[in-house]
């Protein structure tokens, strides 16, 4: 029962450390280039300069500048104390032959005003030393980003806390089974047990923000349990693979136990006596 106990200990501790951040590892995964060019975009939203923005506009979405910048510039704050924060970061590269390199990153900054907040997300696109904007939009937000995201416990659907539950629970089955290995070392075939032992079968999921739950029969997941999300910003996901391997291994030694009588019960038999 302690190794089970543990595991859950365990599975809560890595979630918990799952859901922390850093912004240090948004500025690494970020050039100083498409970070100047986003807070100068910023800027000039906040002013309402679209002259600015259109000179990094294609030409096909460039007239549309005129009747949304009003819009964006009513929801990013702007003024004195006003903070501009990277809230997430990512990049792709492609290079094929023949043609330049391109580089696509994704940049959002959330704006925080002294009780007003705002999410600006901008897409960058660098080719052949040319860059333009391929996206740029800008929500009001009625909290903080990192506090509309994060993983928290409270408020949430039935389904949602047994999916969590379960996730713990098949880590912690995966865990005392390979303890129970690591301890029975007369079992036979014991690696290929403890390489069944880390897999779940099939996955069972929930989206923690929405509550949407999913369900896939073809999978194999790696410790029986997952939970991501997509960004910094994206939803939470949470969801396990049902431990068979890891299950069937407890259920027998279960069995195999129950099966053996104590020393104590063998030794009270009397031996037979012949006349």
């Amino acid at each position: 029962m302690r190794p089970f106990l543990t595991a859950v200990v365990l599975s809560l501790t890595c979630l918990v450390a799952a859901a922390c951040s850093s912004e240090r590892a948004l500025q690494k995964f970020s050039s100083p280039e498409d970070r100047a060019l986003s807070e100068q975009i910023i800027a000039a939203i906040q002013r309402g300069d679209g002259g600015v923005i259109v000179a990094y506009l294609p030409p096909s979405i460039a007239p549309q500048l005129t009747q949304e910048l009003p819009k964006m510039r009513a929801a990013v704050p702007s003024g004195p104390g006003t903070r501009v924060t990277l809230a997430d970061t990512r990049f792709t590269v492609r290079s094929a032959t023949g043609e330049p390199t391109t580089r696509n990153s994704y940049l959002a900054y959330e704006v925080d005003g002294g009780g007003r907040f705002s999410i600006v997300r901008l897409g960058i696109e660098r080719q052949g030393g040319q860059v333009r904007i391929t996206d740029l939009y800008a929500n009001a937000l009625a909290a903080p980003a990192r506090e509309l995201s994060a993983f928290k416990l409270g408020g949430k659907r039935p389904a949602q806390y047994i999916v969590l539950a379960l996730t713990m629970v098949s880590v912690a089955t995966i865990l005392a089974a390979l303890v129970l290995l690591w301890r029975d070392r007369t079992r036979r075939r014991r690696w290929l047990w403890a390489i069944g032992c880390l897999f779940g079968l099939a996955q069972v999921a929930v989206n923690w923000t929405s509550g949407e739950v999913s369900f896939t029969l073809l999978n194999i997941q790696l410790f029986g349990a997952f939970a991501l999300k997509d960004g910094m910003l994206g939803d939470w996901r949470v969801g396990f693979g049902v431990p068979v391997f890891a299950l069937a291994l407890l259920l027998a030694a279960a069995f195999e136990h129950g099966g053996r009588k104590p020393p104590a019960q063998r030794d009270a038999t009397p031996p037979a006596v012949e006349p």
